[in-house]
């Protein structure tokens, strides 16, 4: 599923036009029109006129969501197989409504295309979108296409939900028990995977999960509805950007802070994580697209409600914390509670070009600071030299308040400090960002420019490349 594909996007040997496109992207949707679950039944005009028509439901509610994914954002094409983008498309949405308690009616997709598209790419992926929407009730009844420059789907999902059973972020209370519908990790562990082309010392099992979690990502639709049935649950919403940044919007919508402290890491987000020297916990705290849910639950009806899930999913509903009335966010380890960053997804800082790995999602915790450098780097991008801007970034950047913010996610060395110098770290975070400097070999490339060398902090003297002549202007990798 996460295998590289060498040309997944091959040149089409015939032109595609949108009518012959919506006629097979109908064909696909029509295959399953004729099911009698639920929400095909709603459906009274689909594909193929002005507007799709649906006959809702008297009794209940409508929610709707929508999510739009990008190449190169939410996805990469290039190493994906067409399947798994639609799969996940449709995934993220359904979770959505899952996380209402709500059971999906419908779904439209609009799809940004591009030149080299093939048919059988674009037929791949909704095959897969429609499957996974029939799965679970759904019909996809239209949307749009339109021409674009990199791939895209915005998808819009349709739900129906009893006024009684529909659950939301903000009705959490403190001391309700936080609890989610299964281990995390897994999702991050797979994009790990797909960036390294792989790892051969992950076990089959392990390796399957991972890639699985990732590629083709289960929405908790009946355990939503399940969830949502039960009046002792409180507050509900899913997992998709990071355990980390999920609670804290829960907590802030509930009126409440938040104590995490029984995190579940999935086996895979273990193996995966400790192959390529990272922390296991950043995955499941931060990596995001598992989909699981996330619950406030009555304090005193926990266990019973735990029991119940558990006889009707053959899983458990895993406690991870509490609702506090103090503000703010901590992660209790060995007795001792500290604020818990933040750390997750997010669309905004990843559409500058923020990098993904661990050190990226620790930096988002300075958010004010980095947009501000950002802002900066910008200005000077196209008018000054290296040299210039660096000057005014050392300037202008606060140094003491960045190194306060990550110094808690590091290991304390000898004297209660911690073993490396995380100003330096940062300054060369911030060469790799402004500079588009690769991971491998961040340092060599930071010897090629003397101003880049002493931003960082790197002596002069050492051996290395003599710098080339700063009066180049700076190029934004954003």
């Amino acid at each position: 599923m996460c295998s590289r594909r060498r040309n997944p996007r091959a040149r089409a040997h015939r032109r595609v036009t949108e009518d012959s496109l919506v006629a097979a992207l109908r064909e696909i949707c029509e295959a399953r029109a004729s099911d009698a679950s639920p929400g095909p039944r709603k459906i009274v005009l689909g594909i193929g006129d002005d507007a799709a028509a649906w006959q809702p439901s008297r009794s209940h509610l409508s929610v709707i969501t929508t999510d739009a994914l990008v190449d190169g954002v939410h996805f990469r094409s290039a190493d994906m197989d067409a399947g798994d983008i639609g799969h996940r498309a449709m995934a993220a949405n359904l979770s959505d409504i899952a996380a209402m308690g709500a059971r999906a009616v419908l779904a439209t997709v609009a799809l940004g295309v591009t030149p080299e598209m093939s048919e059988a790419w674009l037929r791949s992926c909704y095959t897969a979108m429609a499957a996974l929407a029939h799965a679970h009730g759904a019909r996809i009844v239209g949307g749009d296409i339109t021409a674009s420059p990199v791939i895209s789907l915005a998808i819009s999902v349709v739900g129906e939900v009893s006024r009684t059973r529909m659950k939301t972020r903000a009705g959490g209370r403190p001391g309700d028990v936080l609890a989610v519908t299964g281990p995390l990790g897994a999702s991050r562990a797979g994009l790990e995977l797909l960036r390294r082309g792989g790892l051969g010392t992950i076990s089959g099992d392990e390796r399957v999960a991972a890639e699985r979690a990732f590629a083709r990502p289960t929405p908790r639709m009946r355990e939503g509805r399940f969830l949502g049935a039960s009046a002792y649950v409180r507050a509900m919403m899913d997992s998709s950007d990071g355990l980390s940044t999920d609670v804290a919007r829960l907590a802030r919508a509930s009126g409440c802070g938040a104590t995490l402290d029984d995190v579940p890491i999935h086996l895979a987000a273990f193996a995966v994580a400790e192959e390529v020297g990272e922390n296991p916990a950043r995955y499941a705290l931060d990596g995001g697209e598992d989909f699981e849910l996330i619950v406030a639950v009555a304090p005193r009806a926990f266990s019973h409600l735990a029991r119940k899930y558990t006889l009707a999913f053959g899983a458990p509903l895993l406690p991870i914390g509490r609702l506090d009335a103090e503000p703010g966010i901590r992660i209790a380890t060995d007795g001792d509670a500290r604020e818990l960053v933040a750390a997750g997804f997010d669309h905004l800082t990843r559409a500058v070009g923020v990098r993904t790995n661990s050190a990226g999602k620790i930096f988002r915790a300075a958010d004010e600071q980095m947009s501000f450098a950002r802002v900066n780097f910008d200005r000077y991008a196209k008018t000054t030299r290296r040299a210039t801007f660096l000057g005014e970034m050392d300037r202008i950047l606060p140094w003491e308040q960045l190194v306060a913010i990550v110094r808690p996610h590091y290991p304390s060395g000898e004297g209660g400090r911690p073993p490396i110098d995380l100003e330096r770290m940062l300054r060369i975070h911030f060469l790799q960002q402004w500079f588009n400097l690769s991971d491998p070999g961040v340092e060599e490339g930071i010897y090629e420019s003397v101003s880049m060398r002493k931003f960082a902090g790197i002596d002069l003297g050492k051996e290395g490349a003599p710098g080339r002549d700063d009066g180049v202007q700076v190029s934004s990798s954003s």
